[in-house]
């Protein structure tokens, strides 16, 4: 499960961050909770958790969203020193645009409306992500075969990004100083 809004942070209620931060994260966290005493029972298990490249870098108008995929890229690192000594293996997706009906959702959010400074920002910010899904988007058996593959094997990598583009933007996200990124992702939005 998740869910995302779009808006500047200035204006997103906090009750739609909270509850983007319950689906994303707790919801999340909870399922680990009642699954761990299982697998450490048993001496092992695979936890695979879904968040998005948006864990790794950030995007204009996406705040709450960003901050809720690195919430869950963060406690599945954390996470690992717990669980890799009790035999337990955990590894955190991070793809990128998914052809699914997440990016409708982002229409419908109640906070995909801005006002003054932000309108032009939100509208191109939105046609960048439209673009984005439409012709770099993948289709979910991607990221379900990436999955198989973690649950396959008895040592997996923490940190698992798809596709090609994704892994691209995440490297030249984590190269470039954080202005010139900025720069980069303002100018491809044509901010």
């Amino acid at each position: 499960a998740g869910w995302g809004g779009v808006g500047a942070l200035e204006e997103m209620p906090l009750s739609e961050a909270r509850r983007m931060f319950e689906v994303n994260v707790f919801g999340l966290a909870e399922v680990m909770q009642q699954v761990i005493p299982h697998m450490r029972a048993r001496g092992c298990g695979h936890i695979v958790n879904v968040a998005s490249m948006a864990g790794r870098i950030a995007f204009p108008m996406s705040s709450w969203y960003v901050a809720t995929k690195h919430a869950v890229v963060g406690l599945s690192a954390s996470a690992a020193f717990e669980l890799n000594q009790l035999g337990i293996q955990i590894a955190v997706v991070e793809p990128g645009a998914i052809l699914t009906e997440f990016s409708d959702g982002l229409d419908a959010s109640p906070d995909a409306k801005a006002s003054g400074p932000y309108v032009v920002m939100l509208a191109r910010t939105r046609k960048m992500a439209d673009d984005i899904y439409q012709k770099s988007g993948v289709q979910p058996v991607v990221i379900a075969e990436c999955i198989e593959a973690i649950l396959n094997d008895p040592q997996p990598r923490l940190h698992y990004i798809e596709p090609f583009y994704a892994k691209r933007d995440v490297l030249i996200g984590n190269l470039l100083p954080a202005r010139w990124f900025r720069k980069l992702v303002n100018w491809q939005a044509g901010l």
